[in-house]
């Protein structure tokens, strides 16, 4: 496997992760990392663009027969 394909799986695992956070833990989120927080909030919109730039980022690799799967 190459360094590309490492990077995006992963930077797909750490979307997954933050849509789950954004959308299941947001609370818990705020209140444990309130300096984080006030730098970096995490709504549902920031994480839907997340995802679709990562979605983006891999069908790219992907025809570019970079991901191997």
């Amino acid at each position: 496997m190459n360094l590309e394909a490492t990077l995006w799986y992963a930077l797909a695992l750490d979307c997954i992760i933050v849509i789950i956070i954004g959308i299941f833990f947001i609370d818990w989120y705020r209140e444990k990392f309130p300096a984080i927080n006030k730098f970096f909030p995490i709504s549902i919109g920031w994480c839907l663009a997340y995802l679709c730039l990562v979605i983006w980022l891999g069908c790219l690799l992907w025809r570019l027969d970079v991901l191997p799967w």
